[in-house]
């Protein structure tokens, strides 16, 4: 089969089982959490809430977010992140098993199965009153990770690990507080801005690190990723970088097929259960507000580069705290981005509710939900995030009122422009906020 995350070929482990298997998952995750429904992302019919249905955006095709740089000259990598594969799988991760038995064959069974069951169990007038059910599972989705608690032990910031010629210190910041807890065991990078500050006096930049393909997610562990961090400490503001629930173990060879395979169908659950990292990233603000006394709550900004800008919207979308998001070549439309993946009946074995999930997590089906600011870059000559996806997406923005400011550049592809003028921009943009 298809790599979802470079269109390599995976070979499956004969006689094992990917979805949800025993792989190690690494630090930044574990069990899934007992505090939410386990049908919460599954099959939309598994679980019919109540609630209106946002239509899915409908962009042009294209690679997803977080691919390799190809914008010309490499930029320079003394502390740029690790490589940031193409993750949009150019065919049907399960296209030599979909051979074996046709597509058709198995939405033919799907579809018996969703019309004969509620004749069954209901009559005729249970399938009428299925049809007039206007629910979705993001409502179950999205009131479940509202209903995960915050860890319950913060620890102190503690002494820096890092100092910069600057004047800004990096401190690092281990929560430790639940295995099976979305959120409950992440890690935090905090920079300071140098110089004393008053209480509250401070924006605050909420970053996750970029380069996945939105099936898991990250660790801190790799690269000092200060390209995206430290400028806007550098200009006076407090940044908290905290990792992703679902990250891939270090020991993974990545270059094995099928242990990369199995580790990313054992960490799918984890990313899926914490929201793609909402979760963190709400952790990150709570420990923010709560340990960091210069930040000041009337400034927090998300932002994000490529898979961590989507991150960036659909936590500026989900957390009313979020006063201002910065999103940098972000893939706005997941959806439609993995429609084959989403098709695929193997993709769906190896990550189950991978279907109602990607709908949820696409930041063009939340046009509604976004109340803060914004600032969307993109580049023209993007060849890993089509320019026209920023565009619509923009328009749909404003259109619905929001205050929203894009910044565009002619070229320099998907990576190299936001160092360069993405982060600059958005710091006089930030600077300028009141």
């Amino acid at each position: 089969m298809k790599c979802p995350g470079c269109g390599t070929i995976l070979q499956v482990p004969a006689g094992e089982s990917l979805a949800g298997g025993p792989a190690d998952v690494g630090p930044t995750g574990g069990s899934p959490p007992t505090n939410i429904p386990n049908n919460a992302f599954d099959d939309p019919f598994a679980n019919l809430p109540t609630g209106p249905v946002n239509a899915p955006g409908s962009f042009p095709g294209g690679s997803f977010p977080g691919g390799a740089y190809t914008g010309g000259a490499t930029p320079p990598q003394s502390s740029a992140p690790p490589s940031r594969p193409n993750v949009a799988p150019r065919r049907n991760v399960g296209e030599a098993a979909s051979k074996k038995f046709p597509v058709w064959g198995y939405l033919a069974i799907a579809a018996g199965v969703i019309v004969i069951t509620p004749i069954l169990c209901c009559g005729v007038l249970g399938l009428i009153g299925m049809s007039r059910m206007k629910g979705t599972p993001s409502v179950v989705m999205t009131e479940g990770l509202k209903a995960i608690p915050v860890p319950s032990t913060l620890p102190e910031l503690g002494p820096p690990v890092q100092e910069f010629p600057s004047g800004v210190t990096m401190h690092r910041v281990e929560i430790r507080s639940s295995d099976s807890q979305p959120g409950g065991n992440m890690s935090l990078r905090i920079y300071m801005p140098a110089g004393e500050h008053a209480a509250k006096s401070t924006p605050c930049v909420l970053v996750a690190p970029a380069g996945t393909p939105l099936l898991h997610g990250s660790s801190l562990d790799g690269g000092d990723y200060h390209d995206e961090t430290l400028p806007y400490s550098e200009a006076g503001f407090v940044v908290v970088h905290y990792s992703i629930d679902g990250a891939i173990p270090d020991s993974v060879n990545m270059n094995n097929e099928q242990a990369y395979t199995k580790a990313m169908s054992a960490a799918f659950p984890l990313f899926k259960n914490s929201g793609g990292g909402i979760v963190n990233g709400r952790n990150a603000l709570e420990y923010a507000l709560a340990k960091i006394d210069i930040v000041d709550p009337r400034r927090i900004c998300a932002a994000g580069h490529s898979s961590a800008g989507t991150l960036a919207l659909m936590l500026a979308a989900s957390e009313p705290r979020v006063t201002h998001c910065a999103a940098y070549a972000a893939a706005v439309d997941v959806e439609t981005r993995m429609a084959e993946l989403i098709a695929d009946p193997v993709s769906k074995l190896l990550f189950s509710g991978v279907e109602p999930f990607l709908h949820w997590y696409s930041p063009i089906n939340h046009i509604d939900d976004f109340r803060c600011k914004m600032l969307v870059f993109h580049s023209r000559d993007d060849d890993n995030v089509p320019f026209v996806d920023a565009t619509r997406f923009v328009g749909l923005i404003k259109d619905q009122g929001t205050n929203v400011t894009f910044v565009q550049t002619n070229q320099g592809g998907h990576y190299t422009p936001m160092i360069t003028e993405g982060i600059p921009a958005a710091i006089q943009w930030l600077s300028e906020q009141k």
